[in-house]
């Protein structure tokens, strides 16, 4: 499924539909939300999926409208949000769209069934705040996930910076110097370590943050990354969002980490949890970006 092959009438139904499933509490949440001000916002279920369920009879055709539907919920969220869905050419295989399913692995990672740490998504790049420079490719702003099945009840664990700050007192300040060196993970080939830059970068007084594959390049560094380190080995230290079929979850990359346990189950389950995945940016992409880079494409 590629989401440039769904119009644009077909968007701002699917949108419509949403927001008129939202009481409102969620209405008002979803404004906090679009002000900055909560990190994450959870769709309500969405009423075509029950629809789809009740009305189609054909179990292959139910599923494939099951799909389409999520797929248009993800863009509607686009809409919302009033971004652009990104790809980068070295993850996913440069298509806007994953899947994201647990499968049999000894890896821990997204696609792994092992314990997945906190971390937030393409950390090692830039923030959209962080440059204007013409060719430097810039992290994802926010991830939308919307869930196809999940019978073995997998959360989705999402840690709010506050908490973080909260929990490291002054020494959270150090996490805004260039003490830390990134290095993409080993799923993105070729290999690209990136210069020291800071843990948390404050934008007009907001604090964002990155948390991937780094490690601290000075001395001074150091103890401020070990203490963060433990801090965020525990994973109940954030919510546990469990994500029900035809629900969408969507969060700030840069205000949130998330994580999710260990799945045990896997093997006793024919279809394990199946969530669709985009990214958007809050603004466009740069063109021409020089090949080294990791930008893929953009819509629009």
């Amino acid at each position: 499924m590629d989401v440039e092959e769904y119009t644009h009438e077909d968007i701002k139904i699917v949108q419509k539909i949403m927001t008129n499933a939202l009481t409102r509490d969620n209405q008002d949440e979803l404004q906090e939300f679009l002000k900055g001000e909560l990190s994450y916002f959870r769709f309500p279920q969405d009423p075509l999926h029950e629809k789809t369920l009740r009305e189609v009879s054909s179990q292959s055709h139910r599923e494939l409208t099951i799909k389409n539907n999520a797929v248009l919920r993800l863009l509607a969220i686009r809409d919302i949000l009033k971004g652009y869905v990104t790809a980068y050419k070295t993850e996913n295989g440069g298509e806007y769209l994953r899947e994201v399913t647990p499968k049999i692995t000894d890896q821990v990672g997204s696609q792994g069934a092992k314990y997945l740490p906190y971390h937030s998504d393409m950390g090692y790049l830039r923030f959209s705040e962080e440059t204007n420079h013409a060719n430097k490719c810039r992290a994802p702003d926010y991830l939308a996930l919307t869930c196809i099945r999940n019978s073995e009840k997998v959360g989705t664990f999402v840690l709010d910076i506050d908490i973080i700050k909260e929990k490291m007192g002054n020494s959270f300040n150090f996490l805004k110097k260039n003490w830390f060196s990134f290095q993409s993970p080993d799923s993105v080939k070729p290999i690209k370590k990136y210069k020291s830059k800071p843990i948390v970068f404050s934008n007009n007084g907001v604090d964002l943050m990155r948390w991937e594959k780094c490690l601290p390049s000075s001395l001074e560094g150091a103890e401020v990354y070990t203490t963060l380190y433990k801090l965020l080995e525990n994973i109940d230290l954030g919510e546990n969002i469990i994500l029900k079929p035809g629900e969408t979850l969507v969060f700030n990359n840069r205000r949130c980490l998330h994580g999710r346990k260990a799945i045990k189950s896997l093997k006793a389950v024919d279809e394990p949890r199946l969530l669709f995945r985009v990214y958007v940016n809050n603004f466009p992409q740069p063109a021409g970006l020089p090949e080294d880079e990791l930008f893929y494409r953009q819509e629009g």
